[in-house]
């Protein structure tokens, strides 16, 4: 997931940075376009709307996502203690039945 929000983040300062620049160089012409400078300001505050909706997914998701995921983590029972092997091995088979 961080490979995903990391390349969301790239992209919109991305379109950012290409939308200032654009709307630099259309604000240095005596008549700008007005459709145009609206996109471009629209595509500009759109990807800064994304960034901020990203910094936020972000900061709330977990410091360990690999805890989260029950492939990964460690088996626990009800009470959430570490399996024995043998607990571990009856709650395996019990499962794959």
């Amino acid at each position: 997931m961080d490979v995903d929000l990391q390349a969301i983040i790239n992209s919109s300062r991305k379109i950012m940075a290409i939308s200032k620049s654009q709307l630099d160089q259309l604000n240095k012409e005596n008549y700008p376009d007005k459709r145009i400078k609206e996109s471009l300001e629209r595509s500009y505050q759109t990807a800064a709307n994304t960034l901020k909706i990203v910094n936020g997914i972000k900061a709330t998701q977990p410091m360990n996502e690999e805890a989260m995921n029950p492939y990964t983590s460690p088996a626990t029972n009800s009470n959430h203690q570490q399996l024995t092997r043998e607990e571990y091995r009856q709650f395996s088979n019990k499962n794959n039945q």
